[in-house]
Parts: C-alpha cells; structure tokens; sequence
C-alpha cells in the first residue's frame, strides 16, 4: 500500500496538468488508502525502524571515519 501513496503522488504532482487524476479519482484512492492495512501499522513500529536506521547509520560513519584515517596514515607516511 505504500507504493500506491507514493503513486497517488506521483501522479498529482505530474508535470503535465492535464494528465493528472481528477479530484473524484484522488478522493477514491485515498479512501482506499485509508481502508487499507498501511494505515493500522503501529506508529510504534515506525519509531523502532527508525532507531534501527539511525544505529546503522552511525555505525557506517564510524566505519567510514575509520577508514578515512587509516588512508590519511598511509598518505602521510608515503610522504
């Protein structure tokens, strides 16, 4: 159901105006939208991606950061 959010803006936002979806057509997709699981997932679950995400994401910087100053190391000492 994500996909068809997503979807949903794509097509509102078209460059072209006249190939956009009718008001009546936008309506009914977000009522489907809205009567479909995608709205009952829990906000918890959400939160906890989102901590996941940040945990992976700092441990690739650290390990980023780590391999940039074994390469400054090795260019200073090729000096």
């Amino acid at each position: 159901m994500c996909f068809d959010v997503y979807l949903c803006n794509t097509e509102c936002w078209n460059p072209e105006p006249h190939a956009r979806p009718v008001f009546s057509t936008v309506l009914e997709n977000l009522q489907l939208i809205a009567q479909s699981s995608f709205v009952e997932t829990p906000s918890l679950s959400f939160h906890v991606l989102q901590d996941d995400w940040r945990s992976e994401i700092e441990l690739m910087f650290e390990e980023l950061r780590s391999k940039e100053q074994v390469s400054v190391c090795c260019a200073l000492n090729m000096v």
